[in-house]
Parts: structure tokens; sequence; C-alpha cells
């Protein structure tokens, strides 16, 4: 594992990491004073905006309680700037009420403060993206010349999306189409290809292992060293990492010529491996980037969606194995079917997430790009140090780097809360897009380069055919 997560370091050490301003303040945490205060700001315990509201406003009591007779300031700053705007113009604060005034009960206040003042701001705030950071009511002592902080509240803030129909939609029909791939992948599987292929153990062992266990490894170095600053894009590509099995890779397989049978025996165990490997990954390394994170790992979510795409593909098996005249049928229904669920899948997914295409930016992109990049350069050489034929290296190494974006997508979005779900789904989108770019970039001028040297050695052949018939 340490190598594996070496090779990893290697790989990422010519990117510039990624780094995410977090918990910025121009306020120092020190607190100069010489005179005691104590502020209290009646608050919902965690204050909650949307992105998709314009502007929020909060009324927020407060009681201030000091020694001495004072002119106080009364600033509200959001430690990171670019998630929340802030809205309060400094409240200037005469801290002149007598303590000893106050008739209740219970009077210990006025024992250890002599003055108070009760009032009320409006705090105007907007959500600019998602995530957690915290407000903070800074207390400055306007009597003097210098601008000194004496004291401070902060209050924990979560920047969410709020809930709309398409949304929901958007979660269901995302759930369907993934049922109905899976169903449609399991009817078309065919049991004795994949026993045929697994007689010779070598090339499937060493493309399960690359996808079950080296992958995860790379995307876990790409968390830590890539991402540092940005908890929730680790937790995404992590999850990425974990899930093998992308459909796209039996047509690339096809078109680099590659060896068929295998991609798709490669494809059918691991996907159904991975239903078992992506809950212990997560429990094990998953652990430390969700601590990170400030989040919980939601292992029951996880395996309850992972087992409802399990029963689809065992029961498309069931039904390609033993019922024939039903799989027939299956298949001329699935693939209408599959279509026009794609089709209002991208229709409401576009409809109701285009904040996901505004956060694409850098940070996404490069460990997005570096995840599938590496597992086929890493596969290819493992298979290649291996001594495997070069049809059989294109397979593995096609097969490693491309990963089920859509169970990735589905995972984060049902099993983890806002808004680390809805920030960690971004990777899995930007990995499905940039998987494409390297292997499309090989595959058009191979198949150019294919198509020209067919037509070049046929009129080749053509002679040397002449030439035998002239020799008889």
């Amino acid at each position: 594992m340490e190598a594996l997560v070496f090779i990893s370091i290697l790989i990422c050490a010519i990117f510039p990491c990624a780094s995410l301003p977090w918990m910025n303040t121009t306020i120092t945490d020190q607190v100069q004073a010489d005179i005691k205060y104590r502020l209290k700001i009646s608050h919902p315990g965690i204050i909650v905006l949307y992105t998709n509201v314009q502007s929020q406003s909060m009324l927020m009591n407060y009681t201030l309680l000091c020694e001495e007779l004072r002119t106080i300031t009364l600033e509200a700053l959001a430690n990171d700037k670019t998630m929340v705007d802030v809205s309060l113009k400094e409240e200037i604060i005469q801290c002149g009420n007598k303590s000893s005034e106050i008739k209740t009960r219970n009077n210990s206040v006025s024992d250890e403060f002599s003055y108070y003042h009760y009032g009320s701001i409006t705090l105007r705030m907007s959500g600019k993206r998602l995530g957690r950071t915290y407000i903070t009511f800074n207390l400055y002592n306007s009597s003097s010349t210098d601008k000194i902080l004496v004291g401070k509240q902060k209050f924990p803030l979560i920047v969410l999306r709020k809930e709309e129909p398409a949304s929901e939609i958007f979660k269901y029909m995302m759930y369907i189409v993934m049922v109905i791939v899976n169903f449609g992948f399991g009817c078309k599987t065919d049991l004795q290809v994949v026993k045929e292929t697994y007689r010779k153990p070598v090339a499937p062992a060493i493309g399960i292992g690359c996808q079950l266990l080296l992958m995860p490894m790379i995307g876990y170095g790409i968390a830590k060293l890539v991402t540092p600053g940005d908890p929730y894009i680790a937790l995404g590509i992590f999850i990425v990492s974990c899930c093998p099995g992308g459909g796209q890779s039996n047509i690339f397989s096809y078109l680099l010529g590659g060896d068929i049978s295998l991609s798709v025996s490669l494809t059918a165990v691991s996907m159904m491996l991975s239903f078992g490997t992506m809950p212990l990954w997560l429990f094990t390394l998953g652990q430390e980037i969700s601590t990170s994170a400030e989040t919980e790992m939601p292992y029951l979510e996880v395996v309850t969606t992972l087992l409802i795409l399990l029963i689809p593909l065992l029961i498309g098996v069931f039904i390609q194995y033993k019922l024939t005249r039903i799989h027939k049928f299956m298949l001329k229904i699935l693939l209408p079917i599959t279509i026009v669920a794609v089709i209002l899948l991208l229709v409401t997914g576009l409809y109701s997430n285009w904040y996901i295409f505004e956060m694409f930016n850098a940070k996404t992109f490069l460990p997005a790009s570096i995840l599938p990049f590496s597992g086929n350069i890493i596969a290819g050489l493992i298979s290649l140090v291996a001594r495997m034929p070069w049809t059989l290296v294109k397979t593995i190494s096609i097969e490693t780097g491309l990963q089920n974006t859509g169970i990735a997508i589905l995972v984060i979005m049902f099993a983890f809360p806002q808004p680390e779900g809805l920030i960690a789904v971004v990777v899995p989108i930007a990995t499905s897009i940039m998987t494409q770019f390297p292997l499309i970039s090989v595959t058009i001028p191979y198949l150019i380069y294919t198509r020209c040297y067919r037509k070049r050695d046929k009129p080749a052949s053509a002679k040397e055919e002449v030439v035998k018939n002239n020799s008889k």
C-alpha cells in the first residue's frame, strides 16, 4: 500500500496542490482587554443560508455586560468571505445601564458586571457557495484611538441549497436510470464468456487487482496530496476511485483493438465485487477523509444504496441465464426505455443542478483528471511488467482508468447530507468529463492509422495473390 501511495505522490508532485481559504479573518484571535466584557447574542444554534435565495435577514437580540461605563463597537464578519456576504454596519453601543437596577430573582450578573446594554441588530446575509463556516461578532473599544479587540462570539453557519421539486425528481430519475442500466447490464452479461475468460486467470487477476485495490489507493493519495484544503472534494474523489466498472470501457476496448471478452468480464466481476469492497474502503481510509471533512460516514445509507443497485443486476443475470424467452423480450424493450429515461434525466438534471457547473474550477478538474490518467498509466505498466500481450495491456489499462461515476453520483447524493453531498457530487461529474479526453485523443489517431494502414495493405496483398496464381 505504501508503495502505491508513493507512486501517487510522484504523479501528483508535478501539479501544484490546491488549497481553499478556510476560516479567513482579518481579526486576530487574541483578545486584548483590561476590562471584562461579556456579549450574549440570542441565536438559533446554527445559522442556515441558501445559495438559491438572494438575501436573508435575521433579527438578533443581544446583551452586553461590562465592568465600567464604556462605548463599544459591535461588528459582524464571515470567517470565509468567499462563501457568505454579511451586511452589518458597525453598531455603536453605550454600555451605560447600571446592572444593579435589574430587578430579577437571580441578580448574580450585577455582582460581576456593573453595567449592561440590551439591544437588537438585523443581520443581512447571502450565501455565495455551499459549505460550512462561522459568523464572528467582534467587540472593539471605541474609547481608545486604536481599534482594540476586547471580546468576540462565534456562531456556526451552513450554506445549503434549498430543495426544489425539480431536484427531487432528478434524484429519483437518477435512481431509476441506474436500476435500468444495471438490470440491462445483467441481462447482457454472458456467463459463458466470463467463465472462459477466467480459465486463464492471470490477466483477469491483474485487472481486478488494479480496479479494486490500486484505484482506491490512488484516489486516497490524490485526496491527501492534491486537495488538502478542500475535504469535500477529497471525499468525492475517493468515492469515485472505489467505483469500478464504467460501461464505456467496453466501447473503448473495442475501438482500440482490445480484448472484448476480457473487458466485459472485468466490468461484470469488478462491478459485482465493488458492492462489497466499496463499503470496506469507506470504512477504513474513507473514515479518515470524512473526519477531516467534519462529517460522519453514512455507512448504512451507502450499503442500502448499493444493495438497491445490486439487486436488479443479479435479477438481470438470472433472467439471462435461466429465462431465455423473457431475456429476449427484455433486450428488445430495454434500449428504448433507457434512451427515454436518460433524456428525461438530462433535462431534469440540467434544469435543477446548473449550480454544479458553476462550481467547476481548477481545484475540481485537477484531481478529476489525475485519477483516470494515473489508473491508465499504472495499470498499463503493471501489465507490461507481467508480460501480458499488447491486446490485454490495452484492455486492463482502459478498464482501470474508467470508473462507474453513475454509482458514485448516486451514493453521494443519497447517502451524504447537505452541504457535503452537494459539493462532493461535483467530482464524479467532472471525472466523467475528464476521463473522455485522453481516451478520445488516443482513439481518433488510432482509428485513422488503422484505416489508412488497411487501405495501404490491401493493394499489396492483392498483388501477392496475383503473383501466386501466375506461379501456379
